[in-house]
């Protein structure tokens, strides 16, 4: 019985695998199939510094470097691609794309447990890499990006918390002294009046009369800022609108300040520039709009200063419009403060940011409450000022 020569061997049996290679073919499938699985992206590199493995997460996480993620590529080589696709040798500050290489290689090969960082596309990755035994290296990433918003999130509301309840210390300090400031003099003088030996002349009567008086206003101007305020934030805030004498509505505002003593000796100067289109508006909150902006311009002026206030037709993309200004001739606003005018209980300047610390009175509602009270009307508020220029406080309203 002739044997068969090797050379004429079934081919088929020549390649097929032994035991020991069919059991590592399996376990390299299995560890694909389990790194496909898992929601970390993977590359292994080998200890020639070669990708041997790249997970299919990871080819969907970072798809701008697919064109290199092949078995056998240099990690080099990886990165000078990355790098040219993505201008990184300029962003990181390195001179050439050699400096960017060393320094990107030795930071491959310094293992790290975590190095959290935001890509351009605007997502957050986790990184790590583990040295392996044989000297290969893992590669690990992870997209944290929903764990890092719920964390942005939870900062910000906690900021938010923080600053609601700094909002309401603020709120509860400005109230205690705007209240108790007016419910003291009216107790005192009422009492200095009240007592059996009180001044018997006349004037002295009347001047304690006046301080009880003024105190009143201050204390209902108080209390009414803070409900209009509150009521036009809930959308509860109405108009009562009718026709228009903004000449009339001047003077009334200006002779009221006089009256109270408020003007500190700062002239104040009232005009009509051009005529003014027909327009309606609620006649008592335009008056305390144009009250408000013009007493925040005496105070800001100081002694001897001088305001004015001007009105004026305004033509609006919409159509026909007047606009209120007041100028001051004060120091001007920081850009800082002027950012935040808007915000009620503040008060413009450093001297008034601690508001235990304020030494001239006055809730800080009065520019939140002009820029509410004009948007009510359809209107719009602006404010102008630098430090060293005069402030220029605007209410455009619509005519219609």
């Amino acid at each position: 019985m002739s044997k068969t020569p090797p050379d004429t061997v079934n081919p088929d049996a020549a390649n097929r695998p032994t035991p020991e290679t069919a059991a590592t073919s399996l376990r390299v499938e299995a560890l694909f199939d389990a790194l496909a699985a898992m929601d970390v992206a993977v590359v292994l590199y080998d200890a020639e510094d070669r990708i041997a493995l790249v997970s299919p997460l990871y080819v969907d996480m970072f798809p701008e470097e697919r064109p290199v993620l092949i078995p056998g590529t240099p990690y080099a080589d990886t990165l000078r691609y990355f790098a040219a696709a993505n201008d990184r040798v300029q962003a990181l500050g390195h001179g050439s794309m050699e400096a960017y290489l060393a320094a990107e290689l030795k930071r491959h090969h310094t293992p790290y447990i975590r190095q959290v960082y935001q890509r351009m596309d605007g997502r957050w990755v986790e990184a790590r890499k583990i040295p392996m035994p044989g000297g290969g290296i893992a590669g690990l990433w992870r997209d944290i990006t929903a764990q890092k918003t719920v964390e942005l999130q939870l900062s910000e509301a906690k900021e938010l918390a923080e600053a609601a309840n700094q909002a309401k210390s603020d709120f509860l300090a400005l109230m205690s002294h705007e209240l108790r400031t007016p419910l003291t003099a009216i107790i005192g003088f009422a009492d200095l009046l009240g007592k059996p030996h009180s001044p018997p002349e006349a004037a002295q009567r009347i001047e304690y009369a006046n301080v009880i008086a003024q105190s009143g206003r201050d204390l209902l101007s108080a209390i009414n800022d803070v409900l209009d305020l509150t009521r036009i934030g809930a959308g509860h805030g109405t108009l009562e609108r009718v026709a228009v004498d903004l000449n009339a509505v001047f003077q009334q505002v200006v002779r009221g300040l006089a009256e109270t003593d408020t003007t500190r000796n700062v002239r104040i100067e009232a005009e009509i520039d051009g005529p003014l289109p027909a327009f309606v508006a609620d006649i008592k909150v335009l008056r305390r709009m144009v009250s408000h902006l013009l007493t925040n311009a005496i105070t800001a002026s100081g002694a001897s200063g001088l305001v004015r206030l001007i009105g004026q037709p305004m033509p609006l993309d919409y159509g026909p419009g007047v606009a209120i200004t007041v100028e001051d001739t004060g120091s001007g606003i920081d850009p800082k403060d002027l950012a935040r005018a808007g915000e009620p209980f503040l008060q413009i300047g450093p001297e008034h940011r601690d508001v235990r610390k304020r030494h001239s009175g006055g809730l800080g509602l009065g520019l939140p409450l002009v820029k509410a009270m004009a948007e009510l009307h359809g209107g719009r508020f602006t404010l102008d000022s630098a430090p060293g220029q005069k402030t220029t406080a605007r209410i455009i309203l619509p005519a219609g």
